[in-house]
């Protein structure tokens, strides 16, 4: 008897649990919250709704987040996965991942590092979700 670990092989361990992780985090967190929130302070120079651009872009990284996972789709399609049932499962993976943005997002903000999100997101893919 083999263990899970063990059938998905090291390579799929590593990337599941440390490259997907830690670049996700350095694209989505450390360049693209920055990004956006420079991009909206300078449509609004007087800095008069910085709150409103703060939860501005609390909401949009994620789904940026989200939507960088949609490829699944394809993957599961080119398995032979029916349409209808990729779809559903894409869309289920598509809300959980904009979830676990959103408040990878606020850690990321809080803390003002990528540490925390980047452990929460290799504890969330260890344990699968």
């Amino acid at each position: 008897c083999t263990s899970y670990w063990y059938e998905i092989g090291p390579l799929i361990i590593f990337r599941n649990i440390i490259f997907a992780p830690l670049s996700e985090e350095l694209v989505f967190r450390s360049i693209l919250i920055p990004s956006l929130y420079i991009a909206l302070i300078q449509q609004d120079p007087t800095c008069s709704h910085h709150s409103s651009l703060l939860w501005t872009v609390i909401w949009i990284s994620p789904l940026w987040f989200g939507f960088a996972h949609i490829h699944h789709l394809i993957e599961k399609l080119s398995h032979g996965i029916p349409l209808s049932m990729a779809f559903f499962s894409t869309t289920i993976q598509f809300t959980y991942t904009t979830f676990f943005g959103f408040i990878a997002t606020i850690l990321f903000m809080r803390t003002g590092s990528i540490l925390s999100s980047l452990l929460s997101h290799m504890i969330c893919n260890v344990i699968g979700l």
